[in-house]
């Protein structure tokens, strides 16, 4: 006797509708010749279909696709029914009921008719891949080893294609985590991945790498389609992104990798994209690296320092030693200390600059070992020193990663006790960041502060600090870092805000040294500014121990012939009591007049000046003096160094006349003939300036 299924199951509804409560997948069919869509009950709620029977079927489950995969599943249905296939097996996403997209699996069968070939009817499954541990629950997205297959099956192709991959990092994510919750994070993280995935071009494919690292395979792509990829992803970041009400902003660092013949297997891909990305996130974060092969070398080079370093240490720093700079009184040129740098040898690659191997013994966890060692040898040396001068101070630079620990206070006051040395001979050097948060530091820092040990704050200008906080630092020296010393005798910036530092810390109570002064010039500047100590290749460069014994500690006579004449009086005040020479100066023409004195200070200027600029007043004159020229002169040249050159110049040759560009406030430009003529005046130059105002002339 024959059966059919009719038998058993009299109504085909409730045979779909019993299987489909039994399955953990998602049923559908689709009556191909007329459009029209059937659901399950449990596909309908998930998927947010409207109904279970929709018109317009292939439309509807279109919509349901994600954007990215839409083109690529409308090919491969029409690949099916052109090749006549009985059964189907793709992968993409679809939108469900929780309001994102998650990678399904549609596999299915094709009834098609027996004499035409023509497919009338479609049966499928949808299967979650999230619920299979293929996909990542957080993001959606598939996982590394489905990126690893997909790269490999392309490496294998003959001709190799082109082909690129873009591995990212969510820069600081875990703030986002800290400030609010980890749930929030993931749903931060899962909203951003899905935004992100439907701007990616049609043949690139996001996956989950590890944590916030995610990885782009992008076949047939070229370098420019690859920096385009990163640079629209990039702006997406940079908008203000909101969830459930709460703000939050992120960046993205990224290396690309480009598929070329020097890469034989995916590790190789992979392995000069994770370089590139290290290096953007190295170099400041927010950016793109293109992978290049000499950062292949580069890395290698970083890792066997890290490694060489790290066995040498163990050998009690073999490899690393100390030099010593000399800190030396500004008026006098005395020797009152020297600061202890840090070098090391590479028994590969020679002499490594510390600004190369201190960020790595920093990153590696290295620093505390050295730092100690470095503490010990220089409060050795300076013991030795102190027995012919006993005034003498030892400088120490103490690494952030270094003074964290809770018994750095009582290692340093052990180190001084096993040497013998008083705490007022030893000053820790850190830099402006160590005083954005004190609290961390404020303990021991007080504490060795309490025992006579002294702070300096280095390299100050460069880093948070500003000028108003100087009086709260917990300090007792400024050092001002090099940039700011550098040529300063010719530049107004420079010296007016080294003249404002010095200002204020004598006011606070702080001491000043000025640092990489390198010739005479900027060291007669900072003389005239009142600054305390200097150092520099002017006085000499650093030394092992033993020549900055013979040289500096047993020669008395080593600056003789150096020494700076001993400081004048203020010569603005000086000069401005003197009426007799203001007369004379200003009244020399009836045309704007300025008077400047040797140190460049400016210190007076006549009525004409005043009203040549429609100014107030000659205090607001003098004090706005810089802003009277454009930033540029015509000829390209900064305004202010322009200027400083033309006085150089005057007083070495007595007169100079010159174009020059001037400006109102408003910005109205006012063409000028300048005439600078050095004035001799109780042993002091003096410089005239003379300005014509050529607007009327022809």
């Amino acid at each position: 006797m024959d059966f059919t299924i009719q038998d058993f199951v009299p109504e085909l509804k409730f045979f779909l509708e019993a299987v489909a409560d039994s399955m953990t997948g998602y049923l559908y069919a689709m009556d191909i010749a007329a459009d029209r869509l059937y659901v399950s009950h449990n596909t309908q709620v998930e998927f947010e279909f409207s109904e279970t029977i929709l018109e317009s079927g292939y439309k509807t489950w279109m919509e349901h696709i994600h954007p990215s995969d839409r083109a690529r599943v409308a090919r491969s249905r029409e690949q099916i029914f052109r090749q006549n296939k009985r059964t189907f097996d793709d992968e993409y996403q679809m939108h469900t009921l929780s309001g994102r997209y998650f990678w399904i699996r549609a596999r299915g069968r094709i009834y098609s008719d027996d004499k035409t070939g023509k497919p009338l009817y479609l049966v499928g499954v949808l299967e979650n891949l999230e619920q299979q541990g293929t996909v990542d629950r957080v993001t959606g997205l598939r996982f590394y080893e489905q990126c690893s297959q997909a790269a490999e099956r392309l490496l294998a192709q003959k001709p190799r294609p082109r082909g690129g991959i873009l591995l990212f990092d969510m820069d600081d994510f875990t703030r986002i985590n800290t400030l609010h919750s980890h749930t929030f994070g993931d749903m931060v993280m899962r909203t951003t991945l899905q935004d992100m995935q439907a701007q990616l071009p049609e043949l690139a494919t996001l996956y989950r790498f590890n944590g916030d690292q995610f990885l782009i395979l992008y076949p047939q792509a070229t370098m420019e389609d690859m920096r385009k990829l990163f640079f629209r992803l990039q702006e997406y970041t940079r908008q203000p992104h909101k969830l459930d009400g709460v703000g939050y902003q992120f960046s993205i660092s990224a290396g690309i990798a480009m598929l070329d013949s020097s890469i034989y297997d995916w590790s190789d891909w992979l392995r000069n994209a994770v370089v590139a990305m290290r290096l953007a996130k190295e170099s400041g974060k927010n950016r793109v690296e293109i992978f290049r092969h000499e950062m292949l070398a580069d890395k290698l080079r970083e890792q066997h320092l890290v490694q060489e370093m790290a066995s040498n240490i163990l050998r009690g720093c073999h490899g690393f030693s100390l030099v010593y700079q000399p800190i030396c009184a500004v008026d006098s040129l005395k020797l009152v200390g020297a600061e202890a740098l840090l070098r090391y040898e590479s028994a590969m690659y020679g002499n490594i600059r510390p600004s190369e191997f201190i960020p790595l013994l920093e990153k590696e966890g290295l620093m505390t070992e050295v730092g100690m060692w470095t503490l010990r040898a220089a409060v050795a040396a300076c013991k030795q020193w102190t027995e012919k001068e006993p005034d003498f101070k030892i400088n120490v630079n103490v690494s952030l990663h270094q003074s964290l620990g809770e018994s750095f206070d009582r290692f340093v006051m052990d180190t001084l006790k096993s040497a013998g040395l008083d705490a007022h001979h030893l000053v820790l050097e850190l830099t402006e960041s160590y005083f954005i948060d004190e609290g961390r530091l404020s303990k021991w820092l007080n504490y060795l502060r309490k025992q006579g040990v002294q702070f300096a704050i280095d390299d100050f200008g460069t880093g948070y600090s500003s000028l108003g906080r100087l009086q709260q630092l917990p300090s007792d020296i400024v050092k001002i870092d090099r940039s700011f010393i550098t040529d300063i005798h010719n530049d107004s910036y420079k010296y007016n805000f080294v003249k404002a530092v010095i200002a204020l810390c004598h006011n606070a109570g702080l001491r000043v040294c000025a640092e990489g002064i390198e010739d005479e010039d900027e060291l007669r500047a900072v003389n005239h500014l009142y600054a305390d100590t200097c150092q520099g290749y002017y006085t000499a460069k650093p030394m092992n121990f033993d020549d900055f014994t013979r040289e500096m500690i047993e020669n008395p006579c080593r600056f003789q012939g150096c020494t700076l004449p001993n400081r004048t009086e203020n010569h603005r005040d000086s000069l401005l009591s003197d009426n007799d020479l203001l007369r004379r100066v200003l009244n020399t023409a009836p045309i704007c007049v300025n008077l400047w004195n040797e140190q460049r200070e400016h210190i007076a200027c006549n009525t004409a000046a005043v009203e040549l600029f429609d100014l107030r007043d000659e205090g607001e004159y003098l004090e706005r003096f810089f802003e009277l020229s454009p930033k540029y002169q015509p000829d390209g040249k900064l305004s202010t160094i322009a200027a400083f050159e033309k006085m150089n110049e005057a007083i070495k040759k007595g007169k100079v006349v010159f174009p020059w560009m001037h400006c109102k406030l408003d910005g109205t430009p006012i063409p000028a003939e300048i005439t600078l003529i050095n004035m001799k005046y109780n042993r002091n130059n003096f410089i005239v300036c003379y300005t014509k105002d050529l607007r009327h002339e022809g």
